[in-house]
């Protein structure tokens, strides 16, 4: 995941993705022996495939593939014209 943040802010994004795997690995961890418990290992693998399943497809047919491209390439094709959002100039604390 590093290839896709710029170098202003990869540490910061990198920070980011590392906490959100941890806090879903707690999430799965926290839920696995609770919900095979109430409601037995069947269901329990079923939805987590369904999840899995709902994913995978997401990533295969939304994501572009940035494999063997540098990060100026990556950022030339995701800013398309129809995507690039002026920002709104921001204020001083000394104007308003």
């Amino acid at each position: 995941m590093a290839e896709i943040y710029p170098d202003k802010i990869r540490g910061r994004g990198m920070s980011f993705i590392n906490m959100q795997q941890w806090s879903y690995n707690f999430i799965v961890t926290l839920v696995f022996v609770t919900a095979i418990n109430n409601i037995g290992p069947g269901p329990v693998f079923f939805i987590f495939f369904g999840i899995i399943a709902i994913s995978t497809t997401f990533l295969f047919f939304l994501l572009r593939e940035t494999a063997g491209k540098t990060l100026e390439q990556v950022q030339k094709e995701m800013m398309d014209e129809d995507d690039v959002v002026t920002p709104e100039p921001t204020k001083k604390v000394s104007d308003i």
